[in-house]
């Protein structure tokens, strides 16, 4: 796939450097030539100097055979007038990195208007994961699904946990019928349990549901026992 990556900063060389990695075409647009040194040195990307709202600039970095243009820079304006741009002159798909939380009520217009496929706020999904992680300290990884209105918690089944023994339908009879374990890890291997497999210590199970019951489940079964009840944070940005 040929990406088109605009703002060579943190962001843009994150993005560049995993997108490089899975054996994509990508091309870095950036103003500052210094920005660019460090990609061009150590990743298998096109550079190009410019500014990345030139369309003189995306033509040459191969806008019309992209598949996808990301606008990466410090600048949410920009970014999304480079999308629109890359549009109108004929990028498959689009991403915007907007941080303003002013346009989080705007966003579907946005889209919309600016042909946007999709945009992102790297501080926001940083500040979300941290609030998963509070609430699920013993959660080994947390994924939101259907804009937060499902979750998927993995959780490693600790000695002496009530659930160690008990088969999926018992859980479900006893317990919660809301929540579905859909995937349980048992040494390295995975497994997609059905109504009569047994949960052993160690084991890894993928919990699914709305986000209230799963927190429900858990504490339930004793996942909350250790809570994290105080936080402290340093620095207000």
């Amino acid at each position: 796939m040929k990406i088109i990556i605009i703002g060579d900063g943190k962001v843009g060389y994150s993005l560049a450097e995993n997108l490089s990695a899975e054996g994509n075409d990508v091309v870095v647009i950036d103003k500052d030539p210094e920005a660019l040194r460090k990609a061009d040195e150590f990743l298998d990307v096109m550079c190009i100097k410019g500014n990345g709202l030139s369309t003189k600039v995306l033509i040459e970095a191969g806008v019309k055979e992209a598949q996808l243009l990301i606008a990466a820079t410090a600048s949410d304006e920009m970014n999304m007038v480079c999308c629109l741009t890359a549009r109108k002159l004929g990028v498959a798909h689009t991403i915007a990195r907007i941080r303003d939380p002013e346009y989080a009520d705007e966003l579907s217009l946005l889209k919309h208007d600016l042909g946007l496929d999709m945009v992102f706020n790297p501080e926001r999904a940083a500040a979300r994961e941290i609030s998963r992680m509070v609430r699920f300290p013993q959660a080994a990884n947390i994924e939101i699904f259907a804009r937060g209105r499902v979750e998927l918690v993995e959780i490693r089944i600790a000695k002496g946990n009530s659930i160690i023994g008990m088969q999926l339908k018992d859980i479900a009879e006893k317990i919660s019928s809301s929540i579905l374990i859909g995937a349980v890890v048992r040494n390295d291997e995975i497994i997609i349990p059905k109504g009569d497999f047994r949960i052993e210590e160690g084991d890894i199970v993928h919990i699914v549901g709305k986000p209230a019951i799963v927190s429900n489940f858990c504490r339930q079964i004793g996942i909350y026992s250790h809570k994290i009840k105080n936080v402290m944070i340093t620095g207000g940005g």
